[in-house]
């Protein structure tokens, strides 16, 4: 499962590197590439349990939130 893929501002700027290839070919495959998309949570252990249970965390409160690695 992908957790983080930088866009292709950042690939450019941070990176010099030009993925718009790469995002062209999979919209013309008929994927969705969903430019202007930011992620939900700042850690994975979040993103993955958030994702695997396909509902979001916001159950959890800050102290709940510290015992995450």
């Amino acid at each position: 499962m992908l957790d983080r893929y930088a866009n292709v501002g950042t690939l450019a700027e941070v990176y010099g590197f030009d993925n718009s290839g790469f995002l062209n070919q999979l919209g013309a495959e008929g994927f969705y590439v969903a430019n202007e998309s930011c992620a939900n949570y700042v850690r994975t252990s979040e993103s993955l349990a958030s994702s695997l249970n396909m509902e979001y965390i916001d159950y959890m409160d800050e102290t709940s939130s510290d015992m995450l690695p």
